[in-house]
């Protein structure tokens, strides 16, 4: 059990990364000219594949942008966790096509209902907790997996979660913690100003499909030795689910919503000018504030 969990874990880690990547910038050359674009415009446009790494001329397709990062960063990242071929062809391009698919659903009436959508992949959070009990650290951490600014301001929160498992088939114990998890980075978020009202909190399921043990007569001899693979992912109904509604659903013996417990740790800072104009920016002054060179993905 203690081997597929971290198999799902590590594969977890490789799909987290493949979507941090395209909702990333890189850099092509053309003419001699270097040109930062979005990942997912490769292959779009003037910006279709060609040429060769060191020319005048050099745009890669997306596939082979990712996997290089992969083989790059995400190798250097995991270190001895990482193993060959820990997204091949078939998934990556499973994931490419799943990333573009949630794209175009971010932007849709059915989530955000906006074409101008800024991104911030892996972003950090820093909350200063109200209550801070006897040796207990003044700061909490976290890292939004895909945080997304629409053209009024409002911060969007999303969170990769990977699993064989369909989402609506976790147990009501694991959908609590990501409630709380969800939540607490809502309230970090509104600590500093930054706007959640009237936004999406969301999941986003990635479902292994086919994951199986492959070597099941020398995994009983020796479960260490146990080896498990996977075949793609599953495209759910649902790219999204939203759990606002849960957040929002007194659950508690108090008697409070999840949101207003956190609420006790994480005191919300009232927005003087919630304009659109101002929260847009305040919202770009905020996080350039956090993170000094940060930049947004349109």
């Amino acid at each position: 059990m203690l081997k597929k969990w971290a198999f799902q874990n590590t594969t977890g880690t490789a799909l987290h990364f493949v979507m941090q990547q395209y909702f990333g910038k890189c850099t092509v050359r053309i003419n001699g000219e270097d040109r930062e674009i979005n990942v997912r415009d490769l292959g779009m446009g003037e910006y279709h594949a060609r040429g060769n790494p060191g020319e005048d001329t050099y745009v890669p397709t997306i596939e082979s942008y990712i996997k290089e990062k992969i083989n790059t960063e995400l190798r250097s990242q995991m270190g001895r966790k990482f193993r060959e071929n820990i997204v091949d062809d078939v998934v990556l391009a499973q994931l490419i096509n799943y990333a573009d698919r949630l794209h175009r659903h971010l932007k849709s009436d059915a989530c955000i209902g906006d074409d101008n959508l800024q991104f911030f992949t892996e972003f950090k959070i820093i909350g200063n907790p109200a209550i801070v009990g006897p040796g207990e650290p003044n700061k909490v951490m976290g890292i939004i997996d895909l945080m997304v600014m629409d053209s009024k301001g409002r911060i969007h929160i999303f969170d990769y979660k990977t699993s064989p498992k369909d989402y609506d088939h976790f147990d009501s114990a694991k959908k609590r913690a990501f409630y709380y998890q969800m939540a607490t980075y809502a309230k970090i978020l509104r600590q500093h100003g930054l706007n959640y009202d009237n936004s999406a909190i969301r999941i986003i399921p990635l479902q292994l499909d086919g994951l199986e043990l492959t070597n099941q007569n020398e995994a009983l001899l020796d479960p260490a030795q146990a080896k498990f693979e996977y075949t793609g992912i599953k495209w759910p109904d649902d790219i999204t689910k939203d759990i606002t509604p849960e957040l929002n659903r007194t659950a508690s013996r108090s008697g409070n919503s999840i949101l207003d417990d956190i609420d006790t740790y994480f005191p919300e800072v009232p927005i003087k000018d919630a304009s659109s104009e101002n929260m847009l920016q305040h919202t770009r002054d905020t996080v350039s504030e956090w993170f000094p060179g940060y930049t947004t993905r349109t």
